[in-house]
Parts: structure tokens; sequence; C-alpha cells
């Protein structure tokens, strides 16, 4: 029709193709220049930033279940200070949870009380193994003592030793695989002790 044939010599139909031309010229231009690769780089990278954090969070934990755990012990303040500081971890958690809880939904009672739950259990664990890294991490001065000790023939994590009560952190610790126990007798203690607690290193029997 004649309004057909004067739009498509209209120069707004000319323009838009200008647009057009433009507009795919530019995408070329991109695609040639590797910048459509470029932005496929951003979420790889966050992805192996995320898998290394996680990777990295996993071997701590596992370290300090067959490790740390066995051999760290805290003393009176650093016990204070767990107490305190997952108590206050929790309370913290548990306020920004709340803060953050979506408007439009309805929690029950029973939620609440599972997420209170979750974030002490979390914080307590958080707290535990924070404090034993830094115990074990500050506690670098030798120190021995003999002392008896009473056979464990179990314990945690196959940790089959000799109980003996150190004085320093006022509690029976652990001596792990120290050699052929007998029932009872004395034992040579080898710790390394700092402001924290200290680290059970090995034992000798007398």
């Amino acid at each position: 029709s004649l309004e057909t044939s004067r739009s498509l010599y209209s120069p707004l139909f000319y323009l838009t193709k200008r647009q057009a031309r433009g507009r795919w010229t530019t995408l070329a231009h991109r695609f040639y220049a590797g910048k459509p690769f470029e932005l496929s780089k951003k979420p790889i990278l966050s992805q192996l930033l995320v898998g290394t954090a996680l990777l990295l969070f996993a071997v701590t934990i596992v370290n300090w279940l067959f490790h740390i755990d066995l051999v760290v012990y805290f003393n009176a303040l650093t016990v204070k200070i767990y107490q305190v500081s997952s108590t206050a971890f929790a309370v913290a958690g548990f306020a920004l949870m709340v803060w953050r809880r979506n408007p439009r939904l309805k929690y029950t009672p029973l939620h609440w009380l599972k997420v209170a739950g979750g974030t002490w259990v979390l914080s307590l664990l958080l707290g535990v193994v924070v404090l034993s890294y830094l115990t074990y991490w500050s506690s670098t001065l030798p120190a021995s003592y003999i002392a008896t000790y009473e056979y464990a023939a179990h314990g945690k994590r196959s940790c089959t030793g000799a109980t003996v009560y150190d004085q320093e952190v006022a509690k029976n610790v652990r001596v792990c695989h120290p050699g052929a126990l007998r029932d009872g007798g004395e034992i040579r203690v080898e710790k390394l002790s700092g402001p924290m607690g200290i680290v059970v290193q090995q034992g000798h029997l007398l």
C-alpha cells in the first residue's frame, strides 16, 4: 500500500536500520575481542573461591577432630572465654536471624526454637575449634613432669593411653599410646605450655 511504501522510505526507517547495524557491529566486535568470555570468567572464579574455602574448612575440621582435639587442653581462663564468646555469638546469630526474617511468612515458636538450638550448637562448635587452634599455636614453652597414671582402655577416637592429672590446667589429661601400659605406674609427660592452655606431646613410662 501507499502508506507502507512511505513508511519504508521514511527517514525513521533508515535511522532504525542504521541503529540495528550499529548494534550488530558492536556485538560482533565484542565477540571477536573476547568480551563474552570475560563475562563467563566471573562465575568460574567465584565458584573456585567458594570451593577452595569449603575445602579449607573441611581440612580444618578434620585436623581438629583427629589431632588438635586430642592434645589440646584449655586452662580456666580459656574456658571462661569460651563460655562467654560462644554465648555472645549464639545470641548475636539468633538476633540476626530474627532481624532478617521474611515479614510475609508466619513463623511458629517451634521454628524459632530450632533456630535458637542450631545457632547455639554452631557457636559452640566454632568457638571450641577456634580456641583450640589458638591454644595449639600459642603454646610454645616446653615443660615436663612426672605423675602417676591410670590405664584408659577406651577413649575418644581410639585414644588408648594413660590418664594423668595436670596441675596447670587442673584437670585430667590423656596421653595417647605412650607404650606398653600397665594398670598403673609413673609416667613422664612432655607438653607445651601457653597462656591459653597446654598441648600434650608424648609420654614415657618409668
